[in-house]
């Protein structure tokens, strides 16, 4: 018989799903609207776009980062009455976000440090130029983390987005695939073809040594981007794919990853290798020793000349440091020597964004002023034989000891919100995908090390689903599914009352 209303005990329910000491998932995302369906396809085609977008700002006509760029731009428009409505003041509360925002400030502020930078006519650009466009670049790149904290709110956004992350990976491998065509066929078709894709020509995307550069003019970039993708095939973060699905797109990754025979990017996957030995299972382990083995293998039987020229670089570095014999590496020890010198000079605030490789011929190590072959390259009037090769260095002699705390600091937190994401995580779909962006996490700031580029969105897209993962409550979300299955919490009430009957799909 009924005694009373019915009432539904909330309490009791976030108890069930070990939500109690979470905040209510209004609170976690600010709004609780659906996202507009021209804004999602406008966001996938920048995600599918992240492979195309390793090259510089709006500096070449037909660079493939004009499109991304582009989209970033009609995004903001897009979402200009949700700004204007302070929909976005949600995100402003997240501590990353803050950080991310600080650093983007400290850096903007540092081109007015243009003013001191030298005067270099030989360079073709001017201090304020260059500094102006790294912002813009950067601007560009904070604008895909934000995007990303917006648009990934839920596990089901998560599976949207990264199904548009692994067809940028699909357009990305057949681009390889011209690639490879033009270098071994040499026919007008595949150089054409190639010279669409690409801003500097066709057949200039091969390295000694038949390096494959993937859409970028350093194949460490490519190797970079496949560290990006890797770890999603390999700890089976797309848990919606099959299991097949899942082993050809981590043959097809170590594959291409090979190809560019980067050895900064070898040593940043054999971290990512380390830290899935300790964050997963056996089995994961397993997955990525045995792909990259085979994939070493194959890669061998074809050509072992290329394989074997890298352990010879790596031998050398170990063996004589910056006195070996490989220029490259002598190179990017000089030019980091020579930033971190600058650094020295101005340790606090830096010399502004962009503007490091003004300083550098004035910070040039004795060492390397007496080596013909790096003068020599000192002394070219191309932009980029100035680039620093190391992200940390190039941060902290642009921004000084400020901007360089406050990105350490970004990183740290980037890391320990994952990582505790991970730690909270049940549901193994959900762990896998903690997992994998964990790896991929650790592996980018291995890799930064050799690379000194603001030119990778995809670092930042990997930035925004950490901010999402380490979110309050979203580890305890119920997970989309294929085929849902229907699974009941009752809750108990009082004698005579009638029970209430909640499903998560």
């Amino acid at each position: 018989m009924w005694t009373g209303p019915r009432t539904l005990d909330i309490a009791g329910l976030r108890r069930a799903r070990g939500l109690e000491n979470e905040p209510p998932r209004s609170l976690l995302r600010g709004t609780s609207r659906p996202h507009d369906p021209l804004h999602y396809f406008v966001w996938g085609l920048l995600v599918a776009s992240l492979p195309f977008t390793d090259l510089s700002l709006v500096k070449q006509a037909k660079s493939f980062g004009q499109p991304s760029t582009f989209l970033v731009a009609l995004l903001w428009v897009l979402l200009f009455p949700d700004i204007s409505k302070r929909r976005f003041r949600s995100l402003l509360g997240v501590r990353t976000v803050q950080l991310l925002i600080l650093f983007w400030v400290i850096c903007g502020a540092s081109i007015f440090l243009s003013s001191q930078a030298p005067s270099a006519q030989w360079l073709n650009t001017s201090p304020w130029s260059k500094s102006l466009r790294q912002f813009l670049q950067l601007s560009a790149d904070v604008s895909v983390a934000i995007f990303t904290v917006h648009f990934v709110r839920s596990w089901k956004d998560f599976r949207r987005t990264m199904n548009w992350y692994s067809l940028g990976f699909a357009l990305a491998f057949f681009a390889g695939v011209v690639e490879l065509a033009d270098g071994y066929l040499r026919s007008d078709w595949t150089a054409r073809l190639t010279e669409i894709l690409h801003t500097f020509g066709p057949r200039q995307y091969m390295a000694s040594g038949f390096r494959l550069q993937l859409l970028a003019y350093e194949p460490s970039m490519a190797a970079d981007y496949l560290l990006h993708v890797i770890p999603f095939f390999v700890l089976a973060a797309y848990s919606w794919r099959g299991r097949v699905w899942s082993w050809l797109a981590s043959a097809v990754s170590f594959l291409m990853f090979l190809g560019t025979f980067s050895l900064g990017g070898t040593i940043a996957l054999l971290g990512q290798m380390g830290t899935a030995a300790l964050i997963v299972k056996r089995r994961h382990l397993a997955a990525f020793a045995l792909s990259l083995t085979l994939s070493t293998l194959l890669i061998f039987a074809i050509n072992p000349d290329p394989l074997a020229w890298m352990v010879d670089r790596a031998r050398g570095i170990m063996t004589w440091g910056r006195d070996t014999e490989e220029f490259s590496a002598r190179d990017r020890a000089a030019k980091a020597e020579s930033a971190w010198n600058t650094f020295r000079e101005h340790p606090w605030v830096g010399v502004g964004i962009g503007d490091s490789m003004f300083y550098l011929p004035g910070s040039y190590p004795t060492w390397a002023a007496r080596d013909r072959g790096l003068l020599n390259q000192m002394r070219s009037d191309d932009e980029g034989a100035y680039t620093v090769g190391n992200f940390f260095i190039t941060v902290f002699s642009e921004t000084g000891i400020v901007g360089g705390v406050a990105f350490i600091m970004l990183l740290a937190t980037l890391l320990r919100g994952c990582y505790r994401a991970l730690k909270r995580a049940a549901n193994p779909a959900q762990k896998k995908a903690c997992a994998a962006v964990l790896v991929v996490l650790v592996g980018q700031f291995i890799h930064y090390f050799a690379l000194s580029q603001l030119a990778f969105r995809y670092w930042f897209f990997i930035w925004g689903l950490a901010i999402f993962l380490a979110r309050p409550g979203v580890v305890s979300e119920c997970l989309p599914s294929a085929a849902p299955r229907r699974r009941s919490l009752r809750t108990r009430h009082p004698a005579g009352a009638h029970s209430f009957t909640t499903t998560c799909l």
